[in-house]
């Protein structure tokens, strides 16, 4: 008996390993794990992959903004280092994994934040195409480093009255597979 237990936990860490390693576009739609991270793998269409932390809370929340003026775009307000973000996937992304990703003009990692009001990274979710090589544990590091603190959005002066009280905003960044690979080399 506990042999059949041992043996039955050891294949449920294997396939989990291996989730983890193979490339996200490969995995089947479901939750799976990752350096201890619960995150749901869903398919909008046949064509993209999508990679979502079951932590996420505002997934499901509408933007709640009572001091922000109708029309007002935030994103029209702020400056978003996109070099550091394009830096930090490059430096998760291995070199050979960069080399072999689709270089085109639509190949991409999108990666769609949810920010505080202060600027920082709450939560996000990643959407690759289904040609990418990019697996699960590396969308896990990319995450843990934009919300470590490093990157942040700062807006011109004045436009913080506007977040005030608000649970999130929206912010949708593509880094491109051809960028990531220039700023590796610059490494």
């Amino acid at each position: 008996m506990k042999n059949s237990i041992v043996i039955l936990l050891s294949y449920i860490f294997l396939i989990t390993a291996c989730n983890a390693q193979q490339p996200i576009s490969k995995v089947k739609e479901g939750t799976i794990k990752v350096a201890g991270e619960k995150y749901l793998v869903e398919k909008p269409d046949d064509k993209r992959t999508q990679l979502i932390n079951t932590k996420n809370i505002f997934t499901n929340k509408k933007l709640i903004a009572p001091n922000l003026p109708v029309g007002i775009r935030i994103k029209d307000y702020m400056k978003i280092d996109v070099n550091l973000i394009t830096k930090i996937c490059a430096n998760v992304i291995p070199l050979e994994t960069l080399r072999q990703l689709p270089n085109g003009m639509n190949d991409y990692l999108f990666i769609s934040l949810k920010m505080s009001e202060k600027g920082y990274p709450i939560e996000m979710e990643f959407l690759v195409k289904n040609t990418s090589l990019i697996t699960s544990s590396q969308l896990n590091l990319i995450e843990k480093e934009l919300k470590n603190g490093q990157f942040r959005v700062t807006f011109k002066q004045g436009v913080e009255r506007f977040l005030k009280d608000i649970n999130y905003f929206e912010l949708d960044i593509p880094v491109s597979y051809s960028d990531m690979l220039k700023a590796k080399r610059a490494n």
